[in-house]
């Protein structure tokens, strides 16, 4: 079962989910394991078939969700960058504070064009 950003937030509260016990998870892909995870605002347990491999890094899942938004893109600026894919000249540009604060800010484009997304 491939986990959805939302699957990381409690349906009661919307805190975060943890893991609520030390039990590892099966590393076979084929083998889902049940995982109890736990809300920390509200103690409520769940359980979740996952895998190792479905389960990423939130900030990875919440970034790609962000990058995806339609909304988000439909008021971003435009600028003359050049697309990978198809060589347009223009693109809509996003900017995100991805890493610390003393690094700078990661800049996600989408060709106007064919929609391809990229990052500088």
């Amino acid at each position: 079962m491939e986990l959805s950003f939302r699957d990381y937030f409690c349906d009661f509260c919307g805190g975060l989910l943890c893991y609520s016990s030390s039990k590892f998870f099966s590393k076979d892909p084929f083998c889902p394991s049940n995982i109890d995870l736990s809300c920390y605002q509200c103690n409520s347990s769940f359980k979740k078939g996952i895998t190792s491999l479905s389960f990423v890094p939130l900030r990875q899942i919440l970034k790609a969700e962000i990058i995806k938004d339609s909304d988000q893109w439909a008021s971003a600026s435009i600028a003359e960058e050049k697309c990978p894919k198809c060589t347009h000249n223009r693109a809509y540009y996003l900017q995100m504070q991805t890493r610390s604060a003393d690094e700078p800010m990661t800049t996600y484009y989408r060709c106007e064009k064919c929609a391809h997304n990229w990052k500088d």
